[in-house]
C-alpha cells in the first residue's frame, strides 16, 4: 500500500517498533494518508492538536465533515499522551484517544488495551460498512457518533441530524455512557 509518499512500511515501522499494533486503514483512504508531523499520520486538511478530542467530535455534530482519518500520538506534559486513532467514514465517527507512554502509566496494560480496542473498533468499522447495504439499517441517514477516552470516558450516540443554530433546541442529544463504548455500539449491529 502506497500513501503519496508514505509507504505503509513506515507507518508499520513506527507502530510495531513501539510494539503496537499498526491501526486499521480503510482501503479507500491508504492513498490519501500523509505523514502529518513525526507522530501522527492522516488525510484530513485541517491541522490541529489531536488531544483536543472535543472539537472533532463537535465538527461532525454540528457540520457535514468529509470522511478523514488521522491517527498517531500527541500529548503534554509527563502523563497525557495517548495513541489517537479518527475515522470519519460514511455513517460512522469514531473517536479513539488511548492513553500510551505517560511516565507513571503502566505500557503492558496500555498496550492491551490498545490492542483489544483497535480489535473492536475493526470490527465495528466493518459492521457499519455492512449494514450500509441492509435495508434494516440501524444508523441509515443517521451518524453513529463513538468516544473513547482514556482521559474523559467513553460515550456514543446515534445523531438524527446535524445541529445547527436554527434546530439546536429541538435536537435531542443523548449520549450512552460505558465503560467500553466501542463494544457497547456495536451491539447495535449484533442484536439483529
Amino acid at each position: 500500500m502506497n500513501t503519496n509518499g508514505i509507504n505503509f512500511q513506515q507507518i508499520e515501522k513506527y507502530f510495531t517498533g513501539m510494539n503496537l499494533p499498526v491501526p486499521f486503514i480503510p482501503d479507500e483512504m491508504s492513498e490519501n494518508i500523509l505523514q502529518i508531523s513525526d507522530s501522527i499520520y492522516g488525510s484530513y486538511q485541517e491541522t490541529r492538536d489531536l488531544y483536543d478530542i472535543d472539537l472533532f467530535v463537535k465538527d461532525v455534530m454540528t457540520k457535514p465533515v468529509s470522511d478523514y482519518l488521522l491517527f498517531g500520538i500527541s500529548g503534554y506534559g509527563f502523563n497525557s499522551y495517548a495513541l489517537h486513532y479518527y475515522l470519519v467514514r460514511d455513517s460512522l465517527a469514531l473517536f479513539l484517544q488511548l492513553g500510551w507512554g505517560g511516565t507513571f502509566e503502566d505500557r503492558d496494560s496500555e498496550r492491551d488495551n490498545i490492542v483489544n480496542t483497535f480489535k473492536m473498533a475493526e470490527t465495528l468499522i466493518k459492521s457499519v460498512e455492512l449494514s450500509q447495504q441492509q435495508e434494516d439499517n440501524p444508523i441509515l441517514g443517521k451518524r453513529l457518533i463513538v468516544e473513547d477516552s482514556s482521559f474523559y470516558g467513553a460515550k456514543w450516540m446515534i445523531l438524527d441530524e446535524l445541529i445547527t443554530s436554527e434546530n439546536q433546541s429541538d435536537v435531542t442529544i443523548k449520549w450512552e455512557q460505558s465503560f467500553d463504548s466501542v463494544r457497547s455500539a456495536l451491539s447495535i449491529f449484533k442484536s439483529k
